[in-house]
């Protein structure tokens, strides 16, 4: 199988620690691994100069990979297919416009969903196979996109965790002064974290035991504007390995999402982390997260309801024993059903899909 190329069109990122640039290249490292080369190709300036810059590859290549998302950045690509009738054109579906919506944005911002939804569709025409990142993001595609062939390669965990010792001086600080912390960590500026749901728990929870700090990663940049800080830290973004790091030692982790403007689909990668490394979750039950968690088995749902998130997080602290069994239930989970070698045998059956050997 050597030999045979792929071209991945995926946005712009400064940085190998940020969601887009992880999920990419954890897909890109997979398709990899089955003998693929794959020519990585980070969108940047006007689309006519990339179009030059990508011709050559395309050229000589058996299929192209597009990342697919709310931002809509790189659907145009896929009239490369115009030029390059013979090549496979894949989307690799992670999100629709919608996420952008919130319950206060305006008219207009509402009619431009409205017609990138529309290029999108009439985009999808040009492409060979879908490939979604979750089952409920490919059933709210249904009429949404023209699909000839579509296949679900879920999102799943293959980070490689360092035995090292941290040597971020915040952690050891955070570690010395407090000993039980609940984290949440993760791209802070998206409206649908419900950072505020966190912060009115965390007010909540210190009336019953001050000792429970929050952590929040990425916090310094957040979307909403913390005004509590009795057992807040708000810390700023960090490489990849210290952020596994402080996840290894804090006793709880949330996933808390905003239902009303993520209500469609929910995939976040932040959960297969914490499940990963052992963590006992608290998460909010909407979208795919529904089929990850079994509550009380491997986890714990939410509707996002205050009294009940901190009536589960003073659980899981006054009851080690419950917390340890979830936390390895949740592992056995990652473990049997969210690994890279699943995602590698459907990659290949995909890619055999179209042609692509």
């Amino acid at each position: 199988m050597t030999g045979h190329s792929l071209v991945y069109i995926t946005k712009f990122y400064d940085s190998h620690d940020n969601a887009v640039a992880i999920n990419s290249l954890r897909r890109i490292k997979t398709i990899k691994k089955l003998g693929y080369q794959v020519y990585i190709y980070k969108h940047s300036g006007k689309f006519l100069y990339n179009i030059l810059s990508l011709y050559p590859h395309i050229k000589h290549s058996q299929g192209i990979i597009i990342r697919i998302d709310g931002s809509c950045i790189l659907d145009k690509y896929s009239l490369l297919k115009i030029i390059f009738p013979n090549k496979q054109f894949i989307w690799e579906v992670h999100g629709f416009p919608e996420e952008n919506i919130t319950e206060n944005s305006n008219y207009s911002s509402r009619v431009q969903v409205n017609w990138k939804n529309i290029k999108r569709k009439i985009y999808s025409f040009f492409i060979n196979l879908d490939i979604f990142i979750s089952e409920e993001l490919e059933i709210y595609s249904k009429n949404k996109i023209f699909i000839h062939k579509k296949i679900v390669i879920q999102n799943y965990y293959n980070a490689i965790i360092s035995n090292r010792k941290s040597t971020n001086p915040l952690l050891s600080l955070i570690l010395n002064k407090w000993k039980f912390l609940v984290l949440w960590g993760g791209s802070a500026q998206y409206p649908w974290h419900a950072l505020d749901v966190i912060e009115q728990v965390a007010k909540k929870i210190y009336a019953k035991d001050p000792k429970i700090i929050f952590i929040i990663l990425g916090g310094t940049e957040s979307w909403h504007r913390f005004n509590w800080f009795k057992n807040i830290i708000l810390v700023s973004k960090m490489p990849l390995s210290d952020y596994l790091n402080f996840v290894k030692k804090s006793n709880i982790c949330l996933a808390l999402y905003n239902i009303k403007s993520m209500k469609f689909y929910m995939s976040p990668l932040k959960l297969l982390d914490y499940m990963a490394l052992g963590k006992p979750v608290i998460t909010t039950g909407i979208g795919s997260i529904k089929s990850l968690i079994r509550n009380g088995i491997n986890g714990m749902l939410t509707d996002n309801n205050i009294d009940n998130i901190v009536e589960k997080i003073l659980l899981l602290k006054n009851n080690p024993k419950i917390a340890k069994s979830l936390g390895k239930n949740a592992q056995i989970t990652i473990k049997h059903n969210y690994n890279e070698d699943k995602a590698k045998r459907l990659y290949q059956i995909a890619f055999r899909s179209v042609g692509i050997n």
